[in-house]
């Protein structure tokens, strides 16, 4: 099993409730595809650099885990279509 980091920047559009369910959602994803959460770093709200769909705040996270380098791709396919999130990248650590 390998270390990764998965760096999410969520919407900010919604209150902090929906927000704390969306990363445990995001978290939920990891977990279904065999992987082990080790530590989940929450930054809070933050201005982007840069405009994203609008956006000018994101919520930022950063979640260390560790999986099976098959099970990357699921995670990775499935943050492409979820809907809270701004920008994501995982990082092999």
């Amino acid at each position: 099993m390998s270390n990764y980091e998965l760096a999410v920047v969520l919407k900010t559009t919604a209150d902090e409730a929906s927000q704390k369910d969306a990363l445990e959602k995001i978290k939920g994803f990891v977990t279904s595809n065999n992987g082990t959460i080790n530590e989940v770093k929450e930054f809070g709200k933050r201005e982007l650099a840069y405009e994203i769909q609008k956006a000018k705040e994101g919520y930022y996270a950063f979640i260390e885990f560790s999986a099976d380098t098959q099970s990357v791709k699921p995670i990775d396919q499935i943050c492409k279509i979820e809907e809270s999130l701004l920008r994501y990248m995982i990082i092999k650590k």
